[in-house]
């Protein structure tokens, strides 16, 4: 017998999971296809020769929008948001990527 699907989302990406997570909620079948080899698009990171790089944004300008949303998912009760700094080490540079911009002027 075959699968029947309410819903296909193309894109395993924050938004693909986002409203996979509502659609499944709210009791519909639903598939998500992702090309990559990892769910989460540009939330990802990946590993060389022992450094970490950022697959997207350094992060969300806007947390209490994805707690909210986690919130409603009924997935994000205890979870605490923190920042997560970057910085640019090379030569004779320090330069700090991740913080608000006023704060990176005067640094």
């Amino acid at each position: 017998m075959r699968e029947g699907w309410d819903t296909i989302i193309i894109g395993a990406g924050i938004g693909g999971l986002t409203g996979a997570a509502h659609l499944v909620k709210a009791g519909l079948k639903v598939l998500v296809l992702e090309g990559n080899p990892h769910i989460g698009g540009t939330a990802y990171v990946y590993h060389r020769k022992g450094f970490t790089f950022p697959m997207g944004p350094l992060g969300f300008s806007h947390p209490e929008l994805i707690q909210e949303t986690l919130n409603k998912l009924e997935v994000g009760e205890n979870l605490n948001l923190s920042g997560v700094h970057y910085r640019l080490r090379a030569f004779d540079l320090d330069i700090p990527l991740s913080l608000p911009f006023h704060e990176m002027v005067e640094s």
